[in-house]
């Protein structure tokens, strides 16, 4: 392929690489039928072009029409991989910049703004493409992208759901990633720790995964200390879980049952796997072993998080008001185990 252009005849090539600025736009633009192999020609010379002409207006008419191509709903797998590397190669050339000179292209903005949206929908219906959009998502996150994590948190019950969200259904690294994750949410409403919650408690996370999201969960306590907050134009939004959610997430994943599941076993009478002892009123539920054992390591990472509870008034004070909270939440009529 013969190179565009260099620095010292770019004045003189002006006119022929407009034309060919304007060719690829329109092609772009209208690419329904473009296969991977076409596309990543013209996504090669796009790149080529931002590169010989740096400036806002050119860069950001070629951005335009790449997402363009990239908003189409019936696109290949092939050519939605080929989009989706071709913004992640701009979105890390744009973090490489001086902060003083970097420039936010808007496309590229809302192309980031639209990811966790798009994960959530996905699922698990292309893995691998999963996995690129939470690669993405993460490194994005890290580097506290505005845009991102404000989708994120409005998509984040939708990720987390623990019946069919993305973190139950996707491979295990991937579910490692989006535990991770969880670390850089802008907040951790009790809704969300809810859902959390039951991510542990049903075994669709390993052990080891919940014990890294509790872990997580710990360090975003004021238990651990933690400090950090974003400023916003109305001012300073802490980012920390408020003690009483945190504490009620803590006994929720103790129990090893939701508040209907504890409503719906202390119904049951006469049934076998919940049986009544002479000595006690207390029904028993028998759980199978790989259960028994999955909360047994569960319980032992929560009981961990417990200790490490610095042991002040306050902190009593704390702790009985999530009880009463968490409590009030179940209300068995009976004891359950």
């Amino acid at each position: 392929m013969v190179s565009l252009a260099n620095a010292s005849t770019l004045q003189k090539d002006s006119s022929w690489i407009e034309r060919i600025r304007k060719f690829v736009t329109e092609t772009l633009e209208d690419g329904s039928r473009l296969n991977s192999k076409q596309l990543n020609r013209l996504l090669g010379v796009s790149w080529r072009l931002m590169q010989i002409q740096p400036n806002r207006e050119a860069t950001e008419s070629l951005i335009k029409a790449v997402y363009t191509l990239y908003q189409q709903r019936s696109l290949l797998i092939p050519v939605r991989t080929l989009l989706l590397k071709f913004f992640s190669k701009i979105y890390q050339k744009e973090e490489l910049r001086a902060y003083r000179i970097r420039y936010r292209s808007k496309v590229l903005s809302r192309w980031l703004a639209g990811l966790p949206l798009q994960l959530a929908h996905l699922s698990s219906r292309n893995p691998e493409l999963s996995t690129q959009l939470i690669d993405i998502i993460h490194t994005a996150a890290a580097r506290a992208n505005k845009e991102l994590l404000k989708s994120l948190k409005v998509t984040a019950l939708q990720i987390y759901d623990p019946q069919e969200g993305t973190v139950v259904v996707l491979p295990a690294e991937s579910q490692q990633l989006l535990v991770q994750l969880v670390y850089f949410l802008p907040s951790l409403p009790a809704d969300l720790l809810s859902r959390l919650s039951r991510c542990c408690i049903m075994g669709r996370l390993s052990a080891d995964l919940a014990a890294m999201l509790i872990g997580i969960l710990h360090m975003r306590s004021s238990f651990s200390g933690w400090k950090s907050s974003v400023k916003e134009q109305n001012g300073s939004v802490q980012l920390n879980i408020s003690n009483v959610d945190y504490f009620s997430f803590l006994f929720s994943t103790l129990t090893g049952f939701s508040k209907e599941e504890l409503t719906w076993l202390q119904s049951l009478r006469g049934v076998p796997h919940v049986i009544q002892t002479q000595l006690s009123p207390v029904l028993l539920y028998l759980t199978d072993l790989d259960q028994f054992l999955h909360h047994w390591d569960v319980t032992e990472t929560v009981c961990h998080s417990l200790l490490v509870v610095p042991v002040r008034s306050q902190s009593f004070d704390v702790l009985q008001t999530a009880i009463s909270k968490h409590l009030q939440a179940a209300k068995p009529s009976d004891g359950a185990m």
